[in-house]
């Protein structure tokens, strides 16, 4: 599964996944920031990338539309900082959490259509 983290996750974690050998992008390390929500989502599709985010009110509406016109997306990955926190200081977590859902699905297409919520 090859995943690329929204905006508001640090690139300290795409560097970390990496170390481990995970084909990770961080949405800051490939200039994207400040790209609208649906553009991110096909920019993930265009890449085979499942995308990680923390924005659960606008990913969940926006992953209906792509279903209601039948678009397929490589998959989606929500966090909440109350489960699984973003912060550096606490960035261990969640590593060990995004390591336990490349592991339980792997393949890039794992996810193909799906979301998957991180829970603590």
């Amino acid at each position: 599964m090859r995943l690329l983290l929204d905006e508001p996750f640090s690139y300290l974690i795409a560097h970390a996944l990496r170390a481990d050998g995970y084909d990770v992008q961080a949405v800051h390390e490939i200039h994207l920031s400040g790209t609208s929500d649906d553009a991110l989502l096909g920019i993930a599709y265009d890449q085979g990338r499942v995308l990680v985010t923390n924005n659960v009110q606008d990913f969940v509406p926006l992953e209906r539309e792509w279903a209601a016109a039948g678009a397929i997306h490589h998959g989606i990955i929500y966090t909440d900082d109350a489960s699984v926190s973003r912060a550096v200081n606490q960035m261990g977590h969640l590593l060990t959490r995004l390591r336990r859902a490349m592991e339980t699905h792997p393949g890039d297409d794992a996810l193909r259509g799906r979301s998957i919520f991180l829970a603590g």
